[in-house]
């Protein structure tokens, strides 16, 4: 049962994920004794939320069902997908597709005390950032690389700017901008 518990603190910070991204779940949280028992007897919980994306959370097994994961990807061609697991579940992911680990789970990331303040920029933020100081060259941006913990997080895609906003006590309000891109 130790592992259930880390992975019930997992699921609770993936509850956070989905509240942070302002994304609506449209089922039930569940207590831990619920989540125990689901996490037993299927071995996996499955969320959809605003319509378009599923998220699919898996217990400690490696042996995930591959075939199973398969067919709900083609059933949910539409949709955005987030898999979440231990490891790697196919090596070979359709666009819609993101399988991310545990890892990017086990903390609250944007609540943490180093971690800036992260968003992505809308088109008319990218404009005047790569217009008015950068002289429209995305290549004087830091880079960032798509499975970084705040990528994930804000749900940056590659191509996107985000800006990261944080205070020195030496230097004052900073902000940086980053490229995401394809690691």
């Amino acid at each position: 049962m130790s592992q259930n518990i880390d992975l019930f603190n997992i699921y609770n910070n993936l509850i956070e994920f989905i509240k942070y991204r302002n994304l609506v779940l449209n089922d039930d949280i569940l207590e831990k004794s619920d989540f125990e028992i689901l996490m037993y007897d299927q071995n996996y919980i499955k969320y959809n939320l605003n319509d378009n994306m599923i998220i699919l959370f898996f217990n400690y097994n490696d042996n995930v069902n591959s075939k199973f994961i398969s067919d709900i990807i083609k059933k949910n061609k539409n949709h955005e997908i987030i898999i979440i697991t231990k490891s790697i579940v196919l090596k070979t992911l359709p666009i819609n597709v993101k399988n991310y680990f545990y890892k990017h789970f086990k903390i609250i990331v944007p609540n943490h005390i180093l971690v800036p303040k992260y968003k992505i920029l809308n088109d008319e933020e990218k404009n005047k950032v790569l217009n008015k100081w950068l002289i429209a060259k995305t290549s004087n941006l830091m880079l960032m690389n798509d499975d970084d913990a705040m990528a994930i997080w804000t749900g940056a895609k590659v191509g996107d700017i985000l800006s990261e906003e944080y205070q020195f006590k030496t230097s004052g309000y900073n902000i940086d901008y980053r490229l995401v891109k394809k690691k």
